[in-house]
């Protein structure tokens, strides 16, 4: 006799792929649509910031927490994450996205940052649990992690040059605008 077909949300837990990897690819279409609407004049400010944000914090994120939310636990034998675990991923996740879609990119990055420390803390819970060694390679996986939490930090204290940070989207823009007919 065949088992019962497990629901959507009763897979997710185990396999948080099959959230944020939908989310992800939503937030890589906003991020990019950004630059037909800018161009054809329907939005009149340069959207170079907030599809950078979109684009790493959304679209890259959302694929790298799926990946890893579903593979790491599998790989070391651990327990997958719980729906209490999945489901506070996920309104972060979705809270980063809404600050930058919203114009609020240093809450953004805030909420970004709490997401990948919170992220963190859940795979560490699952290496102190593990029955298995990762693969080698997978140190690298911490150098991406904490490059990640460093960029949005480094721009939230504003060391990132404060006058040049203000300089760069009016010379990007006075480039695309010297290039239209």
């Amino acid at each position: 006799m065949a088992e019962p077909r497990q629901s959507f949300l009763s897979l997710c837990p185990a396999e948080p792929f099959r959230i944020f990897f939908p989310l992800a690819t939503l937030l890589g279409i906003s991020g990019v649509s950004l630059w037909p609407l800018f161009f054809s004049g329907l939005h009149k400010f340069y959207p170079g910031p907030m599809h950078a944000r979109l684009m790493i914090e959304g679209f890259l994120a959302g694929f790298v927490i799926g990946f890893l939310g579903t593979a790491l636990p599998r790989l070391l034998s651990a327990p997958p994450l719980r729906r209490a675990e999945l489901g506070t991923l996920a309104v972060l996740f979705l809270t980063t996205a809404g600050l930058h879609i919203g114009g609020q990119p240093r809450a953004g990055d805030a909420a970004f940052i709490v997401l990948m420390l919170s992220f963190g803390a859940c795979m560490i819970a699952r290496v102190r649990r593990r029955t298995e060694l990762p693969p080698p390679g997978f140190v690298l996986v911490a150098f991406g992690f904490f490059s990640g939490i460093i960029g949005p930090l480094l721009w939230l204290c504003g060391t990132q040059g404060s006058r040049m940070r203000r300089q760069i989207p009016l010379i990007g823009a006075r480039r695309i605008r010297a290039c239209q007919p």
